[in-house]
This record gives structure tokens, sequence and C-alpha cells, in this order.
């Protein structure tokens, strides 16, 4: 979705899913809704970087349970100012091309699976982005047919 939108800038965008993942019960729109969103905003950090070059890498692994999902992108990165507000209503960095509802709403939905947004940030540095969805707090997968309830 966003690789023309990454090459037009310059910017090397790279999946890396790690080992296999068993089907889980996410609800697949809101959590393309959420990656999109840490891919896009991963873009324009890019862009800001001065350096040129840029990376994006998105990971998808599952370890001890829980599956991650991580943007790392090499960008402008944010200061501890920045970091502390960008979960909350309204705060954007993106003038009036930003409405600053996309990582409170990635927030909420990511709340809403059980789950937590983890973020990472230095100034020229770059930002990283954590998903960690636990399973014991995803619903349980039943088979069609199943008489299982588990």
């Amino acid at each position: 979705m966003y690789a023309q939108k990454a090459k037009a800038s310059d910017i090397k965008l790279n999946l890396d899913v790690s080992g296999s993942i068993d089907k889980a019960a996410l609800d697949y729109d809101s959590i393309h809704e959420c990656l999109a969103n840490l891919i896009s905003n991963a873009i324009d950090a890019c862009r800001d970087d001065e350096n040129g070059g840029s990376r994006i890498r998105v990971r998808v692994f599952e370890k001890q349970k829980i599956i991650h999902y991580e943007v790392v992108d090499d960008g402008c990165g944010m200061d501890n100012e920045v970091k502390k507000k960008v979960f909350t209503t309204f705060f954007t960095t993106k003038g009036l091309s930003g409405t600053g509802l996309g990582l409170l709403m990635t927030r909420k939905i990511i709340q809403e699976h059980g789950g937590r947004i983890k973020l990472e940030s230095e100034p020229d540095k770059g930002t990283t982005f954590r998903i960690l969805l636990p399973r014991k707090h995803l619903p349980k997968i039943v088979s069609v047919g199943s008489d299982d309830p588990e």
C-alpha cells in the first residue's frame, strides 16, 4: 500500500516476517489501520530527515505467545516533549495536514485487542513503534463444525 509512496521519496521499505505465526482472532481492518498509520508516519518522518536515503522496516513475529508488530524508521526521530504528547488528542507535528488522531486511535485499537503499543525514539536517530498482542488476551479461534469451545 505504501511501497510507491516510499519509493517516490527514496525510502527503502522492507517487510520482515520471522517464523510462522498461527492464526489469531484479530480485527484485520483495525490492525491494518494501525499499521498503515504507523508506516505513513514513518514515511513522513523520513521525508523530514535531511540525511536522505532512509529506511523503514516492518517486522512481524511471535515470541512467548505474544504477536509483535514493529515499525522501525531511521527518520528525524522525536524529542521527549513530542514523545509525551503523541498519544494525546489532536496532537500533530504535521501542521494542517494532520488531524492528531492517528496515534490516539492506534493506541485505542491495540488496547481493545488486549495489547499495548510502545514507543522508542531519539532525535536524528529514528523511531520504533512496537505493538504487542498477547494471545492470552485474544479470543480463541473455534473451527467451524467443532464441538470443542477451546
